[in-house]
């Protein structure tokens, strides 16, 4: 064999080799890059159920000062309703953000299911305000019931708190 025919040979096994080492550089990549997005949307979706589990506790913490200053003043009172709405928003919020997400549909499934035992808590919420301020002895009675609605959203919230993190 000519030394042209075998530099031929040496070059077109150099550019195989090359084309091999560059597709196998573009797969990799790839791989990577989906792997940074499943990460990426598994820490959204982290981060939005702590942020709607804190929202939880929140809420019963609104109930609880508002039985606390029952007796306050108008200015105390509104303070207390309107922060009991932004929180009741930021945790639908918080949720449905998650339902947006490109979840697995087991997890979309369990935000959907668990809508109508946040609806009861937020209205039971709403419901102990109002009471405390307009009846406090109600209120107060009515609290066993409450902390019943507040642990019946967080079985659920726990469950999927559970799936998220899997």
């Amino acid at each position: 064999q000519s030394l042209r025919t075998q530099l031929k040979f040496l070059s077109i096994f150099g550019a195989i080799l090359a084309v091999i080492v560059g597709l196998v550089g573009f797969i990799c990549a790839r791989k990577m890059h989906a792997g940074e997005l499943a990460i990426m949307l598994h820490s959204k979706a982290q981060t939005n159920q702590v942020h709607a589990d804190m929202l939880h506790d929140g809420i019963r913490g609104d109930v609880l000062y508002a039985l606390l200053n029952a007796n306050s003043d108008q200015a105390v009172r509104v303070s207390i309703r309107e922060g009991l709405e932004e929180h009741a928003s930021l945790f639908r919020e918080s949720l449905e953000d998650n339902a947006r997400l490109e979840l697995p549909e087991h997890i979309r499934q369990e935000i959907a299911a668990l809508r109508p035992t946040l609806d009861a808590y937020l209205a039971s919420a709403r419901n102990m305000v109002d009471l405390a301020f307009t009846d406090v002895n109600a209120a107060t009675a009515g609290l066993a019931q409450f902390e019943q609605d507040f642990s019946e959203l967080e079985g659920p919230m726990e469950s999927l708190s559970g799936k998220i993190e899997a």
